[in-house]
């Protein structure tokens, strides 16, 4: 789904547990979120309909290491031949998170710090913690985006009760991402949607109101 010439959005929408994938366009092209391997095929179909090369595809970036979101970066990178990036408290726990199915060996190229620019488009690295020890969510403020990965959902947030989840630490998170100025806050998932729900808040006034129904169960 094309949202801009800089935004591409890619909301999973089967009913296995995966994760949904964006690209942001610039002079360097970044992918975040691949997911699981099972979707690989559509999700490189969905691309290429929607008029992107997958060679052009530089950079492949992961909010965090859990396989709906990851599973399918070493493949995407033999199509592409991206970069991979991921924050540095991540990297250390991918062993640990087996539990959510199989993460292939992958090597990460480098760690993402508090910026990433990639020309005409520069994205904003925060770190989130809660969820995972390193989740990170990505914003693009010139154009209002935050893609959140599992901080948080519509009417939801990630948990914090698998290995490196720490309630406190997502609380300060999300009141962190609160503050921001976003348009359109995409998540890492649509769960608990009806079927033709794709999850994404679009809207200022819509996406404080998700932060300020959050918040009540704080």
């Amino acid at each position: 789904m094309k949202f801009s010439e800089k935004l591409y959005w890619f909301p999973y929408r089967g009913y296995k547990n995966n994760g949904n994938t964006c690209i942001f366009k610039g002079d360097i092209n970044v992918l975040v979120d691949p997911g699981h391997l099972f979707n690989l095929g559509d999700l490189t179909q969905s691309i290429v309909k929607d008029g992107l090369n997958l060679r052009d595809i530089d950079l492949i970036i992961l909010s965090h290491g859990h396989p709906d979101h990851c599973q399918a970066t070493p493949k995407l990178q033999e199509l592409t031949g991206a970069k991979i990036a991921m924050h540095r408290l991540e990297e250390k726990c991918l062993p640990n998170y087996t539990f959510y199915g199989h993460i292939p060996k992958f090597k990460v190229d480098f760690h993402l710090a508090d910026q990433l620019d990639t020309g005409s488009t520069k994205l904003q690295i925060l770190h989130t913690p809660g969820h995972t020890p390193g989740s990170v969510s990505f914003y693009w403020s010139d154009g209002g985006v935050l893609y959140t990965g599992d901080v948080v959902f519509y009417r939801g947030m990630g948990r914090a009760d698998l290995y490196g989840g720490d309630i406190q630490m997502l609380k300060q998170s999300i009141e962190f991402l609160s503050k921001l100025k976003v348009e359109c806050l995409l998540p890492g998932h649509h769960y608990g949607f009806p079927p033709n729900h794709i999850g994404l808040i679009k809207g200022k006034e819509e996406v404080e109101n998700n932060f300020e129904y959050l918040k009540r169960f704080f």
